[in-house]
């Protein structure tokens, strides 16, 4: 009887301690989703304010070329733009794929913990 007891007592406490890492974890994660979120829209805000300024400053650029040089060198010039362009646009587009391969996979920190958890509760 006693050792019964003893068994119902070790799997009720087994049982909390696994309920109370579920919930820990489950905390953890939601953290985590609400900093990536924030990250992302972050992310968002500053590529439409640098996409709206610089689309602005390249109008800006073209018609001050176009308005200000004569026929010939205005061919000229803004021929040497748009290739100055494209390869603004080629390199922008370059790091923004080296900048997606360095990023940190999601959840990255809920999932070593899990993977530690696991690793404690199989020893």
């Amino acid at each position: 009887m006693q050792t019964r007891k003893n068994i119902v007592s070790r799997v009720s406490d087994g049982a909390g301690d696994l309920l109370e890492t579920v919930q820990t974890r489950l905390e953890m994660l939601s953290v985590e989703l609400q900093r990536e979120r924030d990250a992302i829209v972050l992310q968002l805000k500053l590529g439409m304010i640098s996409i709206i300024a610089a689309g602005i400053a390249v109008i800006s650029a073209v018609l001050w070329v176009a308005l200000a040089l004569d026929a010939k060198s205005r061919a000229i010039a803004l021929g040497v733009m748009t290739f100055i362009f494209v390869g603004a646009a080629l390199g922008v587009a370059m790091v923004g794929r080296q900048q997606r391969h360095h990023q940190q996979q999601l959840f990255a920190n809920v999932i070593a913990q899990l993977r530690r958890d696991r690793a404690t509760l199989s020893s």
